[in-house]
């Protein structure tokens, strides 16, 4: 059984928005980051391939790693 929760939704523009969620699945929590578009058909939200799903025991190295960015503004 796998229980989701949304946990952040960021608008991007031109009906894409990445999409921040927890999920528990077989008793481990993951963490997934995706890109998702709104369908013109059904205008639905829909997950395109874009993104990453880690278990949570990586998500304080991850975010290390983001926070070291962010402070020596290592932006290409």
């Amino acid at each position: 059984m796998s229980d989701e929760k949304e946990i952040a939704r960021i608008e991007r523009g031109y009906g894409r928005n990445i999409v921040i969620k927890t999920t528990v699945w077989k008793e481990v929590l993951y963490v997934d980051i995706r890109e998702y578009y709104t369908d013109k058909e059904s205008d639905e939200l829909k997950p395109t391939k874009k993104g990453i799903r880690f278990s949570s025991d990586m998500l304080e190295e991850i975010l290390e790693a983001l926070n070291k960015v962010k402070e020596e503004g290592e932006f290409i």
